[in-house]
């Protein structure tokens, strides 16, 4: 059985992997994940897709190393970026391999004003939905995330996270992405 690791433990993401994996890789259809705390090395709320990208990479290549024998590795990051004066949130997933590293991001979707301008004042976002009064869940990260409270269940963190992961897969394993070490 191929030996999965995130950089994470976060249940959403953990679960998300081991959901997209099963689903659409045969290699991995007995799959299971170990989630590992692995730093992202950025801010709590990342500001950009740059940060964003670095706090996935950072998971996945700390994730990779956790452990002997690894034969696939995730990042995952979400954060907010800005595009004409609207933040927007995103998520950001790398696959690793030890050869090969693969990069995958989710729809972005546009997060309300006042839930903004507290991100703005330094929040992260579970803390900016709370204060702007969207949330009230101190987990919302964990659970449906703010996405999901934003649609009405329509979607929720699970499937943006594995829209992301599964992006992320394209490169594996596939000689037409160069390895990147």
């Amino acid at each position: 059985m191929p030996v999965v690791v995130v950089g994470s433990t976060n249940a959403c993401k953990v679960s998300a992997v081991v959901e997209t994996l099963r689903a659409s890789f045969p290699r991995f259809a007995d799959a299971s994940a170990d989630g590992f705390k692995a730093s992202s090395g950025v801010a709590e709320q990342p500001r950009s897709m740059d940060e964003t990208l670095r706090g996935a990479r950072n998971r996945a290549r700390g994730a990779f190393a956790s452990r002997d024998a690894v034969d696939l590795a995730f990042g995952i990051e979400s954060g907010v970026f800005e595009l004409d004066g609207v933040m927007f949130d995103i998520c950001a997933a790398v696959a690793y391999d030890g050869v090969r590293e693969s990069v995958g991001w989710s729809s972005a979707f546009e997060l309300p004003p006042a839930v903004a301008a507290h991100v703005h004042d330094g929040m992260d976002l579970t803390q900016a939905s709370n204060a702007a009064g969207v949330s009230g869940d101190a987990k919302l990260g964990e659970g449906q995330g703010l996405i999901g409270v934003l649609s009405e269940g329509r979607v929720d963190r699970l499937a943006y996270t594995k829209q992301a992961i599964a992006v992320a897969m394209i490169g594996v394993g596939n000689p037409l992405y160069p390895p990147r070490p």
